[in-house]
């Protein structure tokens, strides 16, 4: 097997599962959304005081603790959106930083120094990180925007779930021109995250920062190529993925920690159908967390079987993937398809490695 075999890559993997521990774990965000985004939905942006704010990100000069910016967030509980402003903070090199006025109190720190923190941690690690591996966002041009920064919004999220919290959330009507927010925004929930220290491999902040964007980066590469929108399922496992080479990315040395507690369920417990896109597999416990575990192993396995045997080329050999128009199972097997071997093969390898190696 190419590069580190797979039974070491499992290794490491179990030994650095024991050294997780979320104090409290995550619910569905963005793809619990894009599946009610397909039902009635009421949009707050017909009002001239929400059109306003909407457009003043665009028009005005972004002055931080002045400026205030509309931003539409979604109410997983009444699954209706409601209008919050935020407090401009940080202009990063790829960002724009906001704080919703009535969560300030939330901040553990000052709220400038919050954001630098936050800012430089996306710029220096997060943005170049999934633009090396899944590759770079694309902001639709029709949208007007002055730039293509990524609005981060750190908010209160409603909504509580048997799974737990929303942590985050991508909101893929964001990008479109007569709804949403009009530009691409990732939204940070402020309650239940832990963002003290920024070099911890198991910060739960900004494992979900980088998951996030990775949906949001997926889903504008694949809309600008005029692709069908990738599978739940296979979307899920890149940003698992993202969040396993980040924690690789920060701390004291090189060792990826995997996502917790999805990848220790699914281990223990592993009779599940990974190419499974229901509700009931994504949005209820307990088959969701094993759901995310099984699919971040597939592509943890995927990117180190045929990836090569650098990052260099794993890099390249994961973009392209991301890049088949066919979504899902197609574009893998039409990724693998000079070795003539099909998704079934594929699978069965998959799990006797997982057996062997066990």
């Amino acid at each position: 097997m190419k590069n580190l075999s797979f039974k070491l890559l499992l290794i490491c993997i179990f030994f650095n599962i024991a050294q997780i521990n979320y104090a409290q774990t995550t619910a569905d965000g963005t793809f619990r959304l894009r599946q009610t985004a397909e039902k009635s939905i009421k949009i707050n942006s017909n009002t001239k005081a929400a059109n306003f704010l909407r457009a003043s990100a665009i028009l005005s000069e972004l002055k931080p603790l002045i400026s205030k910016v509309g931003f539409q967030v979604f109410n997983f509980e009444n699954k209706n959106y409601e209008y919050k402003e935020g407090l401009f903070l940080k202009q990063g090199q790829f960002c724009k930083i906001f704080v919703e006025q009535e969560a300030i109190d939330k901040l553990k720190k000052a709220p400038l120094t919050y954001a630098s923190e936050v800012s430089k941690n996306f710029d220096e690690i997060i943005y170049p990180l999934v633009a090396k591996w899944f590759g770079t966002p694309q902001i639709p041009t029709e949208l007007n925007l002055p730039d293509n920064d990524i609005y981060i919004f750190l908010t209160t999220i409603k909504g509580q779930f048997s799974e737990g919290y929303v942590a985050g959330y991508f909101d893929h009507r964001d990008l479109e021109t007569k709804t949403g927010n009009r530009k691409p925004v990732l939204f940070m929930n402020l309650t239940g995250n832990e963002s003290d220290n920024t070099n911890l491999k198991t910060n739960a902040f900004y494992r979900r920062l980088v998951h996030e964007f990775q949906h949001l980066t997926n889903y504008t590469l694949r809309k600008a190529l005029n692709m069908p929108e990738q599978e739940r399922w296979l979307d899920e496992g890149y940003s698992m993925f993202a969040e396993y080479i980040y924690s690789g990315c920060v701390g004291d040395d090189t060792k990826k920690i995997p996502p917790a507690p999805h990848l220790e369920k699914y281990l223990n417990e592993p009779n599940i159908d990974i190419v499974n896109n229901s509700e009931t597999a994504w949005f209820k416990e307990p088959d969701l967390y094993k759901q995310y575990g099984g699919s971040f192993m597939f592509v943890a396995y995927l990117v180190e079987k045929y990836g090569g045997d650098s990052d260099i080329l794993q890099q390249f050999f994961l973009k392209e993937l991301v890049k088949k128009r066919d979504p899902g199972i197609a574009g893998i097997e039409h990724m693998l398809i000079c070795l003539d071997k099909s998704f079934s093969n594929l699978l069965f390898d998959f799990n006797l490695a997982l057996t062997v190696d066990d």
